[in-house]
């Protein structure tokens, strides 16, 4: 017998917002594609504590690399997925500071291998547009930049099983096309739940990678592959507007 997944749209309100200090007004950036290149990371906020009621992954031996259960892919931030997605306020963050998890009153999500880096707020933070319409909800918002590990950007793991789930996303390195991959389930590098993938370009390039599943969630891998040469490699990615919705 199949179960059926029911699942509710939480509602969203500006007191689910990251607090974790003010944001710092600092000088402008050096004239490079942004910030994070050319600055080393400060000292981050306390890792994943124990305390912290993150979702262990399964802990399976068999690798899963095709999706076992129906999804959809999101392409665009159209109003419906803004309506029946909750935005994780990043902006109170501080600026060139890293974090290994980020929250509000409903979840966490925790950057299990990789700090992220806060950038610097507005059109310095990300140097030129961050993206264009349709496919990016504004042209500077706020990125937290990841450094990558081996091929791998980074695995996020929740607090709380999720439904749908996504986020803006753009390669650091500019002026060349990237492939860019987002697997969904519930280990490292599982794709039981869904996978979506995009050539993305910076700047002014950056894509969403989103989807709607019918089975929960709990981690998602950021896969990552050099230019179509082979020989511009990937210094880290920016991530925006990060969305989701929690499954019932």
């Amino acid at each position: 017998m199949v179960m059926v997944l029911v699942t509710m749209i939480i509602s969203c309100s500006k007191e689910e917002g990251v607090v974790s200090g003010s944001v710092q007004k600092t000088e402008s950036n050096p004239e490079s594609y942004h910030y994070a290149v050319n600055r080393p990371y400060d000292e981050g906020e306390p890792g994943i504590e124990p305390t912290t009621p993150l979702i262990p992954s399964v802990g399976t031996d068999t690798l899963i690399t095709d999706p076992k259960y129906p999804y959809t892919v999101i392409e665009t931030p159209t109003q419906a997925y803004k309506d029946e997605t909750c935005l994780l306020d990043i902006s109170k963050l501080e600026e060139h500071k890293t974090y290994y998890k980020v929250q509000n009153d409903k979840l966490t999500i925790g950057f299990d291998n990789q700090p992220a880096l806060k950038l610097k707020s507005g059109p310095t933070g990300w140097n030129a547009r961050w993206g264009l319409a349709p496919y990016v909800e504004c042209e500077n918002p706020e990125v937290l930049f990841v450094r990558p590990l081996s091929s791998i950007v980074t695995v996020i793991s929740f607090s709380k099983p999720c439904i749908e789930f996504g986020f803006e996303m753009a390669p650091n390195h500019q002026d060349y096309d990237h492939g860019l991959g987002v697997v969904f389930g519930t280990d490292f590098l599982d794709y039981s739940e869904g996978f979506t993938s995009s050539i993305v370009r910076s700047p002014s390039g950056a894509r969403l990678f989103a989807i709607k599943a019918t089975k929960p969630f709990t981690h998602i891998t950021i896969l990552l592959n050099d230019s179509p040469t082979g020989d511009i490699p990937i210094n880290g990615v920016g991530i925006a507007n990060i969305r989701y919705r929690l499954a019932k």
